[in-house]
């Protein structure tokens, strides 16, 4: 199962690693707080960067659980 295209050779440990902190809950828990920001971005275009601000924190907290 080699991606394609491949992890840079530098990268790879660090790559690695990331992955593992990753199950299909945070996953999907990821992809559901992407998909409403960009249901709430069509909305309220003009409160895009408040939105988007919104988004990196709340997959900030997503990623540290």
């Amino acid at each position: 199962n080699e991606l394609k295209p491949p992890v840079f050779f530098k990268e790879k440990d660090n790559f690695t690693r990331q992955i593992r902190l990753w199950n299909l809950q945070k996953t999907e828990r990821v992809l559901t707080i992407i998909n409403e920001g960009e249901t709430e971005i069509k909305k309220s275009p003009e409160l895009s960067k408040a939105i988007v601000g919104n988004i990196v924190l709340r997959l900030t907290a997503a990623a540290s659980k």
